[in-house]
């Protein structure tokens, strides 16, 4: 894998996906990476799931998604 430097260094900031720099202790952080955490344990249980109740669980990942976009995007 190429290596890939700035030569700035992080400073302990990170930036979102709409270019907002915050702490990467910042909440904004922990509820991202909280929702990405519960859409992946989603995505576990869809896997294990027959049909119908698939489709349920696909709905639910997604209203979390949908739901959860204003707060991880805001500037």
């Amino acid at each position: 894998m190429t290596k890939f430097y700035t030569g700035n260094g992080d400073l302990g900031y990170t930036g979102t996906i709409n270019s907002l720099r915050v702490k990467k202790d910042h909440v904004l952080m922990d509820a991202i990476g909280s929702v990405d955490e519960l859409n992946s344990a989603i995505g576990v249980a869809i896997s294990e799931l027959n049909d119908r109740k698939m489709k349920s669980m696909q709905t639910a990942a997604h209203i979390l998604i949908a739901s959860a976009e204003p707060v991880l995007t805001q500037r």
